[in-house]
């Protein structure tokens, strides 16, 4: 439901599916209109310990039949994962979200010895996305990387689409 005006209410917990414990599920959370980017960095993926994960879920959205939009309901459509997974890289300690990219921090990205960290931007195909638009390939390239730890916010909300992101927006 939606709460009156001037009158803040809970509208959904978000859990994602196959839910971990230690897992820092929530650790990081952005929203941008009927999308939520959710950050799990701990998460252990392919037996490798906080790798780390994202989800994203999105309003009306159901994951159990995606023709059949399901009112107010908040329902995860993808599970973004880093293009190389790595033992301990906290994918997903940082997100931002703006339309049709999200970008995540893994601060911890990078071999043992060099921990340079790392931040990867998503991106889909459209250019624009309207609420009832299915987003089923969600893509990244190789990492963004620096000589320091990507581990403290990421924001990209004022990007032009189509529009390299530089240092100064993201926040290191």
């Amino acid at each position: 439901g939606t709460p009156a005006p001037d009158n803040w209410g809970q509208l959904k917990t978000l859990t994602g599916s196959a839910p971990q414990a230690g897992a820092s599920f929530g650790q990081s959370v952005a929203i941008d209109g009927e999308r939520v980017v959710v950050g799990a960095p701990n998460r252990t993926v392919s037996n490798l310990g906080d790798a780390g994960a994202v989800l994203v879920f999105e309003r009306n959205h159901n994951p159990d039949d995606p023709s059949a939009p399901a009112a107010d309901y908040w329902g995860q459509r993808q599970m973004l994962l880093a293009s190389v997974l790595n033992k301990g890289a906290t994918f997903g300690a940082s997100v931002s979200a703006d339309g049709a990219r999200v970008a995540v921090g893994a601060p911890q990205e990078g071999s043992y010895d060099a921990e340079t960290g790392a931040a990867y931007l998503f991106g889909c195909a459209a250019a624009q996305l309207p609420a009832t638009l299915e987003i089923d390939q969600w893509h990244s390239p190789e990492p963004i990387t620096a000589a320091w730890d990507f581990h403290c916010f990421i924001d990209i909300t004022n990007t032009a689409a189509g529009e390299a992101c530089d240092e100064g927006e993201m926040t290191a």
